[in-house]
């Protein structure tokens, strides 16, 4: 009895693990996947959200009211990320949006 039960179990975890492996080797990106960069540590995902799970952990605004302006970007993005690192030490990205001359970010934890 327990040789059968071995068995069974040995035979459905390797059905499991090919199964895992079959999976990932099909997968095939949509236009809309991208590899996004990292600064200062975050890695930056401006009005979309990545594919993989992730615990969001809070909400960082950028206060000058400057918006998505086009030389003001990287100064947007430089505040929001400084600001999340003090509020929030262990998140590491950051999904950046823009509303009129507000500009937030959500803190998420990979």
């Amino acid at each position: 009895m327990k040789k059968q039960l071995f068995s069974f179990l040995t035979g459905f975890l390797a059905f499991g693990l090919i199964s895992a492996g079959v999976y990932k080797m099909n997968y095939e990106p949509k236009k809309s996947t991208a590899e996004v960069e990292q600064f200062q540590g975050f890695y930056i995902f401006t009005d979309s959200k990545p594919v993989t799970e992730y615990k969001y952990m809070g909400t960082v605004k950028e206060g000058s009211g400057g918006g998505f302006k086009d030389s003001y970007y990287e100064a947007i993005k430089k505040r929001l990320a400084e600001t999340a690192r003090k509020e929030y030490p262990e998140g590491n990205g950051l999904i950046i949006k823009a509303a009129g001359y507000t500009a937030t970010a959500d803190v998420i934890k990979f």
